[in-house]
């Protein structure tokens, strides 16, 4: 198989782990002919984003048990109360910088009409 980019890399690891329930570290580097650092950061990226789990020498898929329906709803509602929460303390003349994990749409939705936002 020849060498991918990253994205396409982990979009197979993610689909092989579907499959196979699991992978291996030795595996991967072999099927994608990279080395094994690069797959290791490959599956912590994928860690960190929530789609599988990290075990010793490779990776699992989430348990059904982590993935329901409820755990997003949750969440989304407490990441909105943050956001009206945060757009309070806003002054029209304040500038407002964000990570790219912040809530940024909601943010936005939460300002008043006589806020401006770019």
């Amino acid at each position: 198989m020849n060498k991918r980019n990253t994205q396409q890399r982990r979009r197979s690891i993610l689909d092989l782990l579907a499959e196979q329930g699991e992978v291996s570290v030795d595996d991967l580097a072999l099927r994608f002919e990279t080395s094994e650092v690069t797959i290791r950061k490959d599956l912590t990226a994928l860690e960190d984003n929530g789609l599988l789990l990290r075990r010793y020498g490779g990776a699992v898929q989430l348990p059904h048990e982590l993935i329901s329906e409820a755990v997003p709803s949750a969440i989304s509602a407490r990441k909105q109360a943050l956001a009206k929460a945060a757009a309070a303390l806003i002054k029209t003349t304040t500038a407002l910088f964000s990570t790219a994990a912040a809530p940024r749409p909601l943010y936005c939705r939460s300002f008043p009409p006589n806020k401006a936002w770019w």
